[in-house]
């Protein structure tokens, strides 16, 4: 999925959607057990008034009474392997809908199913949904590191130093490294480990390439490093990772 979100004529591309289903509260009386260091969105349907959908972000979990009765969804999204959701857009507090609108649908069907692989399906679609109506953070585009994020993504088979992105961002090493950090979570360096694997899985799961093909593909030519690395994130070897997903298209 790849889709291009606009703020004053300014864009973010966003290549691919993580959504973790966090829960499914069937009452209100469920939210004691969120916290304010949840991660998840919180989204809430009223019984009194169906007519509207209220986000809450992570962290800012919703102020209830005990006579208020709804329904709940906990979900927590990434954007472009790494990136929170909640770090680059600015949700409503608060979504009109009706009968008709895909959003309602979604939810009265996630409410009602019990089947794990149709509630992940219907949460992907809803989470699709909730982006429509995000905008871009107004610093997301504009901050310089987005352009070393961009960068990464475009040359993750070449080697990239942290003097390369200083160079290209003008910015010193430390204020790279620091910038970087702060806005995505973690370096610049790991961010390209990370994406380099994230590749990596997909050709081990879309492709006949060997190991060694796959890991000179994605620019991590030393084996041992790269299924080190594999391992270390996805808790197993990229040829059994291979194997398990064969195995789980031959149910």
């Amino acid at each position: 999925m790849s889709q291009k979100y606009h703020r004053e004529g300014e864009f973010m591309q966003v290549n691919n959607i993580r959504v973790e289903l966090c829960g499914i509260l069937q009452n209100l009386a469920e939210m004691e057990s969120v916290t304010e260091t949840s991660p998840c969105f919180c989204v809430l349907r009223y019984l009194k008034d169906k007519s509207k959908i209220y986000v809450h972000p992570p962290n800012s979990p919703p102020k209830l009474s005990n006579k208020e009765e709804g329904r709940a969804l906990l979900l927590n999204m990434e954007i472009n392997h790494s990136v929170m959701a909640e770090n680059a857009f600015d949700f409503p507090a608060s979504i009109s809908v009706d009968n008709e609108s895909p959003m309602t649908y979604l939810l009265d069907k996630l409410f009602v199913t019990d089947n794990p692989f149709d509630q992940m399906s219907l949460a992907y679609k809803f989470a699709k949904e909730l982006f429509s109506v995000a905008t871009v953070k107004e610093n997301i585009r504009s901050h310089s590191v987005y352009n070393a994020l961009e960068y990464i993504r475009n040359n993750y088979t070449k080697r990239i130093t942290i003097s390369d992105l200083a160079s290209l961002l003008s910015m010193s090493e430390s204020n790279v490294y620091s910038s970087f950090k702060k806005q995505y979570g973690m370096s610049p360096i790991a961010y390209l480990n990370d994406y380099r694997l994230y590749v990596a899985s997909e050709l081990l799961s879309t492709t006949s390439y060997s190991i060694e093909n796959v890991a000179t593909a994605v620019g991590m030519s030393d084996m041992r490093y790269f299924s080190k690395m594999f391992k270390r994130r996805y808790n197993t070897t990229p040829s059994t990772y291979r194997k398990n997903l064969l195995n789980e298209v031959k149910k």
